[in-house]
C-alpha cells in the first residue's frame, strides 16, 4: 500500500516525538503492508513547522531508516489546516504540495462552501486540493453533493481509515462507508500518529474495502490512486 496522509516525521506536530518513536511507527506501517508514505506533518495556527524544518526532519528519518534497514519509501507534503487554507500566503501552501495537490483538513465543523473557496484559491496557481477525512464533517451527511462539485474541478476525497474502523465514532464511520459506498472516495490512507493513533487502522479499513467491495477497489483506493499522487501525476478522480 501507499499511504498519503501520515504523522511520521518526528518532532514537527502530534505524531511522533523522537526518531525512535518514528521507527516504531514505520515498523507498524511495513508490518500492515505499507511501502511507501506521503509524510503530511500538520501546517495549522498550533503547529506551523517550516518547510526547511520538515525537510530537515525527513532527511534525518531517511538516515535512520535506512541505518535500521527498514525499506519505506517516504516523501514529504503537509495537513493543511482550514484556516491556514484560506489564509495562508499562497507560497506557502505550493510549497507544501505534492505534484499539483496540496492536502486540506476537513473537520466537524467546516462549512460547506470551504470546499469551493479553496477549489478557486488553488486555480489560482494551478493546484488542486485533497480534502482530508471529509468523514467527519456534518455537512457531508445533508450535501454530499458539495464533494461532487470539488471533485469535477479535479479534487480529490481522502477517507481515513480511522473514521472507516469507528476510531472516531459510529457516525463518522457510516459518513465514511456512505462515502465509500456512493464513489464518492479517491484515497484512503492512515493518518497515523503512533501509538494514539496506529497504523493498523489502514490495514483493518484495507481488510474491510476488499471484503465488502472486492480486491480491485481495496487496490484503487490504497495502491494505484495513491500511487499517482505520490509520483506526481494527475490521480484523477472516478
Amino acid at each position: 500500500m501507499v499511504d498519503t496522509h501520515c504523522h511520521l516525521l518526528p518532532g514537527l506536530d502530534d505524531g511522533p516525538r523522537s526518531t525512535n518513536a518514528s521507527l516504531d511507527l514505520a515498523r507498524e506501517l511495513l508490518s500492515v503492508g505499507v511501502r511507501s508514505v506521503l509524510c503530511t506533518p500538520h501546517y495549522t495556527r498550533q503547529w506551523a513547522p517550516t518547510r526547511a524544518q520538515a525537510l530537515e526532519a525527513h532527511a534525518e528519518l531517511r538516515k535512520a531508516l535506512d541505518e535500521a534497514g527498514l525499506a519505506l519509501e517516504t516523501t514529504v507534503a503537509a495537513e493543511i489546516g482550514t484556516a491556514f487554507a484560506v489564509t495562508a500566503p499562497i507560497e506557502e501552501l505550493v510549497e507544501r504540495r505534492i505534484g499539483r495537490y496540496v492536502v486540506i483538513e476537513i473537520f466537524s465543523d467546516t462549512p460547506a462552501q470551504f470546499l469551493e473557496t479553496v477549489v478557486e484559491r488553488l486555480e489560482e496557481v494551478d493546484l488542486r486540493p485533497v480534502f482530508a477525512h471529509p468523514e467527519l464533517a456534518r455537512f457531508v451527511d445533508r450535501h454530499p453533493e458539495v464533494l461532487d462539485d470539488a471533485r469535477a474541478r479535479g479534487a480529490l476525497i481522502q477517507v481515513l481509515a480511522p473514521g472507516i474502523v469507528g476510531f472516531w465514532g459510529p457516525e463518522v464511520a457510516a459518513n465514511a462507508w456512505d462515502l465509500l459506498d456512493a464513489d464518492r472516495v479517491d484515497l484512503v490512507a492512515s493518518d497515523a500518529h503512533g501509538r494514539r493513533r496506529p497504523a493498523r487502522h489502514l490495514g483493518q479499513a484495507a481488510q474491510e474495502i476488499e471484503k465488502r467491495f472486492g480486491p480491485d477497489a481495496r487496490a484503487e483506493l490504497t495502491e494505484r490512486r495513491p500511487s499517482e499522487l505520490v509520483a506526481g501525476r494527475e490521480a484523477v478522480s472516478a
